[in-house]
């Protein structure tokens, strides 16, 4: 097992962006594979949005499979991800633990998404406020 792995010092980037991060478990599962395992703290009851494949949990583990692909110096590949929650759900008291499997086509739309948000960023491009603005409580709309 690797535990806290941090791809800090290995200076990985995607094209010219920087990525960097910690995986908190790496399960070695034979010579050349492993699974990534990420804990999350709280209630996992009502995280089913986060929990699919369109949710922020997997993102978290298909971005950790990129930088392990990235990474010249990671000497494994990743053949899957885990969400491990380290709190029973209150409902159903049982701990809940997701695996999925990570493919080439969710690094694919992952490195567009990375590639459009440091573009916008460099060009200070962080939002638009339109007409259809239905929280105008928030400050964000002096900003016009």
């Amino acid at each position: 097992h690797l535990v806290d792995f941090d791809f800090k010092h290995d200076h990985v980037h995607l094209n010219d962006i920087p990525l960097t991060g910690k995986i908190d478990l790496i399960n070695v599962l034979n010579n050349k594979e492993v699974e990534v395992v990420d804990f999350k703290t709280g209630n996992p009851d009502g995280k089913y949005k986060e929990l699919s494949e369109d949710g922020d949990y997997f993102r978290q583990l298909v971005f950790y499979k990129l930088l392990s692909t990235l990474d010249p110096n990671f000497k494994y590949t990743v053949v899957k991800g885990t969400i491990d929650f380290v709190q029973k759900s209150k409902q159903k008291g049982t701990y809940t633990r997701r695996e999925f499997t990570i493919a080439d086509q969710h690094l694919a739309n992952l490195k567009t998404l990375i590639t459009e948000v440091y573009s916008k960023i460099l060009a200070q491009d962080f939002f638009h406020i339109g007409p259809d603005c239905k929280n105008k409580k928030n400050l964000h709309y002096l900003l016009k």
